[in-house]
């Protein structure tokens, strides 16, 4: 696996917020999709992705959900930078577009930010018009582009494969279903179990008044 690869994947691995340690757990490709759990201190984040493998530097493009509402998606993009940040930045209220195959184009609204020393900079996209329009077109579209404007007036353009994405993405989804009952389970067995255990001897009596 070369340098770029390597830098790719682990950024696909890493966790919102920016910066902070994340491990993936039960990981599955579909096309050039994939789907996986992440988990970072207490946050936990259901995934579907993929990069741009039309440039040198692989970006990533995720769409994340959480167990505060399993059926909600946000959309971020994750890129290898070329040096370490020389300081922390954050810059908000961002115009891009989004345009699947031959659709109409989607205006968003996108926030970048980094840290200072991370390799990494990050993508969010904050707002955007026609969300259940533009995820029909991404269940049977082909390719998803992105064109974002910069504060330099430089534009970026990204280009990612749907192949594997309603797989990836109904995957993520049962995931999130999944862990949130498990969750409930454990939370209303541990209480049913505190009842039915036996009674442990006291050495002092306990009254109620």
């Amino acid at each position: 696996m070369n340098r770029t690869l390597k830098m790719a994947t682990w950024c696909l691995a890493m966790s919102v917020p920016a910066g902070a340690m994340a491990k993936s757990y039960a990981v599955k490709s579909d096309g050039l999709w994939s789907s996986r759990i992440i988990v970072s201190g207490k946050q936990v984040v259901f995934r579907a992705s993929t990069l741009d493998r039309s440039k040198t530097d692989q970006v990533a493009l995720n769409f994340n959900r959480s167990l505060k509402k399993c059926t909600t998606q946000t959309i971020t993009l994750n890129f290898a930078l070329k040096r370490s940040a020389s300081r922390t930045f954050s810059k908000s209220n961002l115009f891009g577009k989004i345009r699947i195959d031959t659709h109409s184009v989607h205006n968003i609204n996108y926030r970048m930010s980094t840290t200072k020393g991370s390799r990494y900079g990050y993508i969010y996209v904050t707002n955007f018009g026609n969300g259940q329009s533009i995820l029909r077109e991404m269940k049977r579209g082909q390719r998803m582009r992105f064109k974002l404007d910069s504060s330099s007036g430089k534009g970026y353009f990204f280009n990612f494969s749907l192949r594997g994405y309603p797989q990836a993405s109904k995957r993520a989804r049962r995931l999130c279903f999944a862990f949130l009952k498990k969750r409930r389970e454990r939370r209303n067995q541990s209480d049913e179990s505190y009842f039915n255990s036996g009674s442990p001897k006291r050495k002092n009596k306990d009254y109620f008044l």
